[in-house]
């Protein structure tokens, strides 16, 4: 268990540079690691090099680095300017990693991304979609709906043909001026305002007891990027396999066809 002060509330709304060159905990020059009320718990000493048990630190540690001597601190000098120029030259191969690529990209055919490399906002209310259905081994085709954790990891969507999905949960922000800590209100709220404004309701979009998923998972996709891989089933299979070589949520998805094209 990590050792932690005894939280006064003076320690509570002690800043950042309080301690240097003294005490770790609130060191200007402390490290990464653990942290509570702007303190390090434990960590390292950035002044110290990248090596060794001694840049090993926690709160209480007293500044090791004023008790050197002149010939261990111009070691540590050292060992610093040789990081800025691995640094330096891990930048410049990264420049030339980036430039080759925008050259690939002028060359490139627009193919849908791979479901890791969708962007945050890849799913839209009101965009045709296309998710399979595990139990019916089959394709079936909907609109987005506001959900659960919408354009932040989740997507949900109305498959046509369906009951019409009820309310749960509201954007707040959309009921009344300000943020709100949770970003919803509750149910009981949702259902309160279902009866008192139908018209924002309908506005806003259908939500919460629609189906959805994470939206990184290959068995949901832009009805738009369904119509491309039925009309290119090679860029289909080699999409397919590599989206279901690996693991979502702990389990291999198995690798669904589009049409009559397998894998």
């Amino acid at each position: 268990m990590i050792s932690e002060p005894k939280w006064t509330e003076e320690l509570k709304k002690r800043k950042v540079g309080a301690t240097t060159l003294n005490q770790c905990g609130w060191c200007k020059y402390r490290g990464s690691g653990s942290y509570r009320h702007n303190c390090m718990l434990e960590g390292y000493c950035s002044l110290m090099p990248s090596y060794g048990e001694e840049r090993e630190v926690k709160w209480d540690t007293p500044c090791v680095i004023i008790t050197k001597g002149k010939a261990d601190l111009e070691s540590y000098a050292k060992s610093h300017a040789f990081e800025i120029e691995e640094a330096k030259g891990t930048i410049k191969r990264e420049e030339e990693i980036i430039n080759h690529i925008k050259m690939l990209i002028k060359k490139a055919r627009d193919i849908p991304p791979l479901p890791w490399n969708r962007k945050h906002d890849h799913f839209n209310v009101g965009d045709r979609v296309a998710a399979f259905s595990e139990k019916e081994r089959n394709w079936r085709f909907g609109i987005v709906v506001y959900g659960y954790r919408h354009q932040d990891g989740m997507v949900s969507f109305h498959i046509d043909g369906t009951p019409e999905p009820t309310y749960s949960y509201l954007p707040l922000n959309k009921l009344e001026p300000g943020n709100h800590p949770r970003g919803y209100i509750s149910a009981e709220e949702a259902e309160r305002f279902n009866k008192e404004d139908k018209k924002l309701n309908k506005e806003i979009g259908k939500l919460a007891n629609a189906p959805g998923c994470g939206m990184s998972v290959p068995t949901v996709m832009l009805k738009s990027e369904y119509d491309f891989f039925v009309d290119n089933p090679e860029d289909w299979k080699r999409w397919i396999t590599l989206a279901c070589s690996k693991d979502y949520n702990g389990e291999r998805i198995e690798a669904p066809r589009i049409k009559n094209y397998h894998v």
